[in-house]
């Protein structure tokens, strides 16, 4: 392919006549099938007689050719491009060379995205000369090709980043060929007369040596000889002066730009990455302990003076970006942990606490421009969780808590005498001389600890004071971010038990002034602080009089800054002022629906805070429905809400909202539950749900905990087709099938994908048969063979997946032997509801020895899922009450699986009995605990106060952690799924509750010897005294508890 040509072609694509333009884009697609295409690239990407536009578009078309079909090895379909293995050859023998020989910026960032590529399925075993290549250009004594080599080789020590440690084999390897080369050239480069370039190159040498030690320590460094140049070149970058740069940017971002600090950066997390990761003796196990120990003794004490040395530079005005702060307070948290360490900070915390962290607490002045100038660009910043994780004003308050809650003695005091100082000498100070930003800071500081200060009464009073004598006059300040701090901190206290009422009264309403700010900021903050204030009762009734006045301001803000805090704060307040929301709640409901139509119609840049929004309007009306279902008199408020809500809920069914579908489902389900009324509408939505879950099982649960709803509250059973619909849904996830192309179509991919939904699923069967199993038994035999069907299918997936590896199928395995259980829970309801029918689908499938076998050998796994064991009981017991000539031959035959099966449930019974004493002694020995507070354990937190010459952390901790991780661990692999869903308890209690089992075994007992005399006679035969005596006691028991059943009906 001639390179002259194929270079007009692409000078063609960027023409402004649309007819030459798609001529060329067209020949363009033809040339990528063509062999030499890729080399062709190549080749005009190094030739400089093409105009740079060119060269850059080749290079583009070359990365995005590399990226999308170098891992193509043959043809997957007919359109599929493969890049043949010539071309390949030539690509990876000359992209080096076009790297290191490159001077534009712009086209060797695309050739180092071919090179990563290449290397991630190439290198080393099909890309062997490739370190070598590397290696000669870094010892060229050419400035380009050294740097361009070290791009290069920073791009192969990518692979590694992320990799689990068997891809990382080749890591240890690598850091030895090159480290020693490495070495040398950053230490010659840091004693030459430096400059911003030279300070790229080492940048370049600090990001390989952070990725190599990311994830592991190379044997390599675990050398202090070969660490401790390492280690002294990055402490070196750390603390030179800046050079060569003549106009410093005053803007922390644009410092960003600058090569040494760029340095500096990287220099800083490298340090935090291997202090954290390996350098802490009571974090690591085994050999990697000799190394902690080694680079405690050796390292931590010039990283901790370089860190320090990066605070204090910035306290006095030195360019430090925001990344560095962050990290410098990450250090000194994680250094205060241990004692010899903190030794070393102690004589520094008053420089840190009344310098470093108040200093980077106040606002910049582009903080307070931003405020005044965009304030709508200034609550985005505020609102956004990624801001926040980036603002070295959360790292600061975090280590300010950290400090305070391990080293109490050394800290608190410290921080209040520097809070109160502050506040006397702003105070004593003329109104024109007063430090704003600096009282704002000491206020933040204040807000910051409030979770520490609340936890001990001893300090009530004196933030009491502070909050009475230096917050609340803020309220009254000109200065719009004065006032929002107060609201702040006044938000932060508002669980303080005030001794004085006047002054919380005064807090609570000024907090409502503050709502009626033509600054947008200060309503913003007024708005959080509202949040919180409604959670207290005596903060609630400060509210009420205001409430009409506070709700139009929310309506307001929400018009103006139509954000996902704004809305979920209404939520908050919604909540917490029920009993005054009734004559509100329609307003309410429509601006909520109003607001998310808005949202969903007008797509902007930011689409994920839309969808938080519109998400956060769904949980606001589904709350009012939760508030208002208590209330008398609330028929016709709930039609009028039906009315309202019909539209969104129609919207949010369709394909392109599946964002909102679970909350729309819990909204549906609000609505059924709670409506005195089912509208025609609600069992219009049935249908849509179903149609809806075939192309969203991952929602199974919500779904099932919504048609649960229908069935428990809405009447199901006068709707035939409803409950066909329903069992046709089931059917549908026990046997799925997709359209082509849409779906799996290996049959155990499908199975193994399908087991949690088919938890669901079984669950809902349960639901159906134990609410209107009665009503629907001409369902029964259908609904059998299902559950029988689909329990044979999972124990033919349990046996598949028992030949593979345990880590690899352990989820599915869980997930398999707990579906088993569920379905066994629905046979178990089928055959109460009607025995007989269900023992005639067992017999037409010719499954009934093999059912109750599997039924047997799940009986140790039903004790911990009380609703199967019940059911189960149920189950077992109703076949004492057929005749002979109901029972299958196989129940009566003569190895005596009937007198088996009863056995069974007199054992299940007695196992229930254990769980109600144990149950009830619990219940006799447990505290009465205050649970009005949801969010207690999230508001308090407590002191350690750790001496100063004790560790914070030790080997105990990190057992306890690890005990913790791996229940974590099980709790994923085996508690997830429907066996322990709590949100399905509801459908299940009541109706378990109503039937008695030991007085259903009691009426069992009774009609048993009638029914089925001969049956019982050879049972009687078979037991011996102690069961004897075990099934007179349950009788006694049943027939006691029948007959104060019946004396309760009667009362």
């Amino acid at each position: 392919m001639n390179a002259d040509g194929l270079a007009n072609v692409l000078k063609h694509t960027y023409i402004g006549d649309d007819q030459q333009r798609r001529a060329a884009e067209a020949a363009i697609k033809k040339y990528e099938r063509m062999q030499g295409y890729p080399g062709t690239l190549l080749q005009i990407v190094v030739m400089d007689r093409f105009p740079f536009p060119v060269r850059q578009s080749a290079t583009i078309l070359l990365k995005n050719m590399v990226v999308r079909h170098w891992t193509v090895k043959k043809k997957l379909h007919e359109n599929s491009i493969v890049i043949g293995e010539k071309d390949r050859g030539v690509i990876k023998r000359n992209l080096l060379e076009a790297i290191v020989t490159q001077s534009r910026q712009q086209i060797r960032v695309q050739l180092l995205e071919c090179l990563h590529q290449v290397c991630r399925t190439d290198f080393p075993k099909n890309y062997p000369f490739l370190l070598k290549e590397i290696m000669k250009n870094i010892h060229s004594k050419k400035p380009q090709r050294i740097y361009g080599a070290l791009c290069a080789l920073r791009q192969v020590f990518k692979n590694y980043h992320f990799r689990a440690e068997k891809d990382r084999r080749y890591l240890p390897t690598l850091v030895e060929s090159t480290f020693p080369t490495l070495i040398q050239i950053i230490t010659a480069v840091l004693k030459s007369k430096l400059n911003q370039d030279s300070y790229e190159m080492v940048r370049m040498l600090i990001k390989i040596f952070r990725i190599a030690t990311y994830l592991s320590m190379p044997d390599y460094l675990k050398n202090p000889a070969n660490l401790g140049p390492w280690m002294q070149a990055l402490v070196k970058v750390v603390e030179s002066p800046i050079v060569g740069v003549s106009n410093i940017p005053s803007d922390r971002k644009e410092l960003t730009s600058i090569p040494q600090i760029k340095c500096k950066k990287w220099a800083l997390r490298s340090f935090l990455n291997i202090h954290k990761r390996f350098g802490q003796e009571v974090l690591v196990s085994g050999p990697m302990k000799n190394f902690a120990r080694m680079f405690d003794k050796t390292f931590n004490k010039p990283l901790l003076g370089a860190v320090l040395g990066v605070l204090k530079s910035m306290t006095k005005g030195a360019p430090v970006t925001d990344k560095m702060i962050q990290t410098c307070f990450q250090y000194v948290s994680s250094v205060i942990n241990h004692a010899h360490l903190y030794q070393l900070v102690r004589p520094h915390l008053k420089f840190l606490l009344h310098e470093a962290v108040l200093g980077c607490l106040c606002l910049t002045p582009g903080d307070i421009r931003q405020w005044r100038e965009d304030p709508a660009e200034y609550i985005r910043r505020e609102s956004d969780l990624m801001e926040e994780y980036d603002d070295p004003r959360f790292t600061a308050s975090e280590f300010l808590v950290e400090l305070i809650r391990i080293r109490t003695k050394d800290a608190l005091p410290l921080t209040m005498n520097t809070m109160t100082a502050i506040f006397k000498q702003y105070a004593q100070s003329p109104p024109d001389r007063r430090n704003y930003r600096q009282k704002e800071a000491a206020m933040r500081m204040l807000q910051s600890v409030a979770k520490l200060m609340l936890s001990q009464e001893k300090f009530y009073m004196f933030i009491e004071q502070t909050i009475q004598a230096h917050v609340l006059p803020e309220f009254k300040s000109n200065t719009g971010f004065m006032q929002a701090r107060a609201c702040a901190v006044v938000g932060a206290y508002i669980k303080l038990d005030y001794k004085n009422g006047d002054a919380f009264r005064e807090a609570v309403q000024s907090v409502c002034r503050c709502l009626t700010s033509k600054e947008l900021p200060l309503k913003l903050q007024a708005v959080k602080a509202m949040s919180r204030v409604v959670k207290s009762p005596e903060g609630v009734q400060h509210i009420k009089p205001w409430l009409k006045n506070v709700l139009a301001e929310y309506f307001k803000l929400i018009d103006d800054v139509p954000n996902e805090e704004v809305v979920e704060t209404l939520e908050i307040l919604v909540a917490h002022v029920k009993d005054e929301i009734g004559p509100f709640a329609v307003q309410i409901a429509q601006r909520m629906v109003k607001l998310f139509f808005k949202i969903i119609t007008n797509a902007s840049a930011d689409e994920d805070e839309n969808a938080f929004t519109a998400l956060q309007c769904l949980r606001v009306l589904n709350t009012l429905l939760h508030v208002l279902a208590p209330l008398k008199d609330n028929a016709e408020v709930f039609r009028q809400l039906c009315m309202v809500y019909q539209p969104i809920i129609q919207r949010c069914l369709k394909p392109d909202t599946h964002e909102f579908l679970e909350d729309t489902l819990d909204l549906i389900g609000a609505l059924v539950s709670f409506c005195s009324e089912m509208y025609p509408f609600l069992w219009a939505l049935i249908p849509e749900i179903t149609k809806r879950y075939k192309i969203a099982t991952d929602h199974a649960q919500n779904v099932v905990v919504c048609l649960g709803k229908y069935v428990a509250y809405g009447g199901l059973a006068k709707k035939p087709d409803m409950v066909k619909e329903m069992l046709s849904m089931v059917h549908w996830t026990f046997h799925p099938s997709f359209p082509s192309g849409q779906g799996p179509t290996d049959p155990v991919v499908i199975a193994r994908d399908m087991l949690v939904p088919s938890q669901y699923s079984a669950k809902l069967v349960t639901i159906l048969l134990l609410h209107i199993g009665s009503k629907i038994q001409h369902h029964i035999p259908q609904i059998s063979e299902l559950v029988i069907k689909k329990l044979s299918e999972t124990i033919k997936l349990q046996t598949a997946l028992k030949k593979q590896p345990k880590d690899d199928v352990e989820y599915e395995l869980a997930k398999a032997e707990n579906l088993i259980i569920l379905l066994i829970e629905s046979m178990s309801a089928a055959m109460y509801r009607n025995p007989e029918l269900f023992l005639q689908a067992l017999s037409k499938m010719g499954c009934t020895t093999a059912v109750f076998k599997v039924w047997m050998s799940s009986r140790e796994k039903m004790r911990e899922m009380p609703s199967c064991l019940q059911l189960s009981i149920l189950g077992l017991q109703s076949l004492s009450i057929l005749p002979p000539s109901k029972l299958p031959k196989e129940l009566m035959g003569s190895d005596r699986v009937l007198l088996h099966l009863l056995n069974a449930s007199v054992g299940q019974l007695t196992e229930l009995k254990a769980q109600e004493e144990k149950e009830a002694n619990d219940g006799d020995t447990d505290d009465d605990g205050d649970d009005d507070d949801d969010d207690s354990e999230q508001e308090i937190e407590k002191f350690e106060d750790i001496d100063g010459n004790k560790d914070a952390i030790c080997e105990a901790d990190m057992e306890e952690f690890k005990g913790l991780a791996e229940r974590i661990k099980n709790a994923f692999i085996y508690e997830d799924g429907a066996h322990r869903d709590e949100y399905l308890d509801e459908f299940f209690n009541e109706p378990l509750y109503q039937v008695d089992k030991f007085a259903f075994f009691a009426r069992c007992f009774d009609v048993f010897p009638k029914a089925n005399p001969q049956a019982y006679n050879a049972w009687k035969s078979v037991l011996n005294g102690q069961q004897k005596a075990t099934i007179q006691k349950l009788a006694a028991e049943g027939k006691m508890r029948a007959t104060e059943e019946q004396k309760g009906n009667q009362q």
